[in-house]
């Protein structure tokens, strides 16, 4: 299967793709790539639905997500600065 690539130019504007586009695109790569390897006889309508949503679950919460990993890299940093000041 052949998949037609197009870039989309838009001058002076910020265009974004919405999640719900970016996780098929996710899963449609993923399966896709399983069907090469060869596991494409364990595929179910749920397996596939699953993925979907599951990547699309982590798209919407992806700003949570950062902030809880910048928190703890903050976190770690500033007990690290503390360890070294105390030795």
């Amino acid at each position: 299967m052949k998949i037609a690539k197009e870039v989309v130019f838009i001058p002076n504007k910020r265009f974004q793709i919405p999640d719900e586009e970016i996780a098929l695109r996710i899963v449609k790569l993923y399966f896709e790539e399983i069907a090469r390897v060869g596991f494409k006889r364990n595929l179910t309508l749920d397996s596939i639905l699953n993925a979907y949503f599951y990547s699309l679950h982590k798209l919407k919460n992806k700003d949570k997500e950062m902030k809880k990993i910048s928190k703890l890299i903050e976190e770690g940093l500033v007990k690290e600065a503390k360890s070294e000041t105390n030795e």
